[in-house]
């Protein structure tokens, strides 16, 4: 197996809670589920967003999950800078309101900043 540099990178900005084990357990995952030879970002980005979702809590009525995916992060972090205001956010992202749209479905993200 090998991996790529910038998948590298995202297992190494990750914050390992459970220190060796969690990541010897994760790298055993990662090969095992590999459908190639070489591990690229995406590969190790969907998968720690599988294993390890972010949550917390929504105002005392539940538990929300975060996207793991440093897109996803960044979004939900602009979201809330502008308050919800997705045309703000698409002009500090450089995208289209659409591409936006579609980011945020894709992650997941949407009913509490549906304006």
């Amino acid at each position: 197996m090998e991996i790529s540099e910038a998948a590298l990178g995202v297992m190494e900005d990750y914050f390992w809670e459970g220190n060796l084990l969690q990541l010897e357990s994760f790298c055993e995952r990662l090969v095992l589920t590999a459908h190639r030879r070489k591990v690229e970002e995406g590969m190790v980005q969907n998968l720690l967003q599988e294993l390890y979702p972010i949550t917390r809590e929504d105002n005392g009525s539940g538990q929300i999950v975060k996207n793991q995916n440093p897109e996803a992060l960044r979004i939900e972090m602009l979201l809330e800078r502008f308050n919800g205001r997705r045309t703000e956010v698409a002009k500090a992202m450089k995208i289209s309101t659409t591409t936006l749209w579609r980011k945020m479905k894709r992650y997941g993200i949407g009913s509490r900043y549906d304006i």
